[in-house]
């Protein structure tokens, strides 16, 4: 099975839920932009981004083949392999997982960078209204820094989000095929080819995901194939605060403790009820 063929002709999307909550509220624009209110979870700038990904694939059958390869990680809870023979025989491992990165700040009244932490698939489903699509649920940990390295909730920012799916094919080198055991003649024209193909891609042969649809790095003991899709999901993001909370100190007789008020209100930064 040439997974990746069936995987680079897949479409990749976002869509909103239609259900909107306080962890992640998405929308569609008049403009067609995705807009995406996702809050902060304290003061140190920590932001959880929730992505309702789909992957459509052109029929029921080529999605099937991917997964019965166990390309997906978690498994759709809602699919269970056709074959009796458990997944088909091969010397290669596949996997799907989701890149993020932030192309743009801005909004904020400060100079402030927002880095991606990390990038997870929660969990998978096929879709229930079509079932070529894969239904991809998918959070990415964000946080927020000022300048002078401060971490901090800063109000009013915005990013435009950029989300590629990419797939990742791990093969087992063949002895005969190490560089231990080839020829010095052998070795120069390995390192003749992998030169030249760092000259045509423009950047190093060991280099991560680059603007090439697929890259491939060698080592002695493997061969990884990454292939992404080349047209990924672009949204806008926009941090808010759910609630303001304060908290002051209470005059008066404390008969030896501390009392302390805290105020919990709305932040007024968006329409959902918290």
């Amino acid at each position: 099975v040439d997974v990746a063929s069936l995987f680079s002709t897949c479409t990749f999307v976002c869509e909103p839920s239609t259900t909107a909550s306080v962890a992640n509220a998405a929308k569609v624009s008049s403009s067609s932009t995705l807009m995406i209110d996702s809050f902060y979870l304290d003061s140190a700038g920590r932001v959880q981004v929730f992505l309702p990904l789909r992957l459509k694939f052109a029929s029921r059958e080529e999605l099937d083949k991917v997964l019965e390869l166990g390309c997906i990680h978690p498994m759709p809870s809602n699919w269970s392999s056709s074959s009796d023979n458990g997944p088909p025989a091969t010397n290669a491992s596949y996997s799907v997982s989701v890149e993020a990165r932030v192309k743009m700040t801005f909004g904020a009244s400060e100079a402030v960078m927002v880095t991606v932490e990390s990038v997870s698939i929660e969990s998978s489903s096929i879709s229930d209204t079509d079932e070529t699509i894969l239904c991809l649920n998918v959070r990415s940990d964000l946080r927020v820094v000022k300048q002078g390295d401060i971490v901090s909730s800063v109000a009013g920012v915005k990013l435009n989000f950029e989300v590629s799916a990419i797939l990742t094919k791990v093969q087992a080198t063949r002895p005969t095929e190490s560089k231990d055991n080839l020829s010095e003649v052998a070795k120069e024209r390995l390192s003749l080819a992998e030169g030249l193909h760092a000259l045509y891609s423009g950047r190093p042969q060991e280099s991560k995901i680059n603007s090439l649809s697929s890259t491939t790095t060698r080592s002695a003991s493997n061969v990884i194939t990454k292939t992404k899709l080349a047209s990924p999901v672009i949204c806008q993001v926009n941090l808010l605060h759910a609630i303001n909370v304060s908290a002051r100190t209470m005059n008066g007789p404390t008969m030896g403790h501390s009392w302390i008020a805290v105020e919990i209100q709305h932040s007024n930064t968006h329409s959902l009820t918290v």
